[in-house]
């Protein structure tokens, strides 16, 4: 007997954090996954990764308040085994097809933590399935409360979580919460990438502050460089693209570069 394995080369794109390429199989059964859990779940309209849009509309959603906050769960995929996969799934599809979904869709994982395998980045189906555990989660009940019944505006996109609101003390007040959610449902925080409670937040390179969105200067720098390097009408036409949906001001500044 044969053993195919689920995927068939990895890398790693910054320290700790690999990328699998799943087998033809794999990828089939990752597509098959993905459509059985949309019949039985619908993702909130504020997981953004989810939407069309993305992270910019992510981070629109917020332009009207006046101070904003952020925090980002550290491996995010990592944090996600088969009992937890199991245990999201189970009430919408049963514990036996709960479990085998678990099973395709994880892998070795890459330390030795609280789990032996985990989500890994490059299955078509991990970031359904992340976001369904997300949301089973203590800190899922708590962002959906917050969406529900609340001033303060929250988006998802991954493991980025943006707040805001009009008011200091409710936003601060969510931040207080949503830490202590991710805590209890052993979702680990990067406290680098977390943004206290101000008039703006960085995040995505992109800074966010009341009606206005723009990149970030060392980001645009980038994109300054590769527009004027880019012989391709295509490459420019795409940075331009991106930018001119971010702030068109800065849009503007790029197209007179070659004027």
């Amino acid at each position: 007997m044969s053993f195919e394995p689920s995927w068939i080369h990895k890398f790693e794109v910054k320290k700790g954090a690999w990328v699998f390429v799943p087998s033809q199989k794999t990828r089939d059964e990752g597509l098959r996954i993905v459509q059985r859990i949309k019949k039985v779940w619908s993702p909130p309209d504020n997981f953004y990764h989810l939407r069309l849009g993305g992270h910019i509309q992510a981070l629109k959603s917020h332009e009207n308040d006046l101070f904003f906050a952020s925090i980002d769960i550290s491996d995010f995929f990592g944090s996600i085994g088969r009992s937890r996969i199991t245990r999201a799934l189970k009430t919408k599809l049963g514990y036996k097809d709960s479990r085998e979904i678990a099973l395709l869709s994880t892998v070795k994982h890459h330390t030795a933590k609280q789990h032996s395998h985990s989500l890994p980045f490059g299955y078509v189906q991990s970031p359904l399935i992340a976001s369904l555990c997300l949301y089973e989660s203590k800190l899922g009940a708590v962002l959906a409360e917050y969406h529900k019944h609340s001033a303060i505006n929250v988006s998802i996109y991954m493991d980025d979580i943006v707040m805001s609101g009009s008011s200091y003390a409710e936003v601060f007040d969510c931040l207080t919460s949503l830490k202590n959610a991710a805590e209890r449902s052993k979702f680990p925080l990067n406290a680098e990438k977390e943004s206290g409670v101000s008039d703006c937040v960085i995040a995505f390179n992109i800074k966010l502050s009341h009606q206005n969105l723009e990149v970030t200067p060392k980001r645009f720098a980038k994109f300054m460089k590769a527009y004027i390097d880019s012989h391709s009408g295509f490459e420019r036409k795409g940075i331009l693209g991106y930018v001119g949906s971010v702030n068109s001001h800065q849009a503007r500044k790029l197209e007179r570069l070659t004027l």
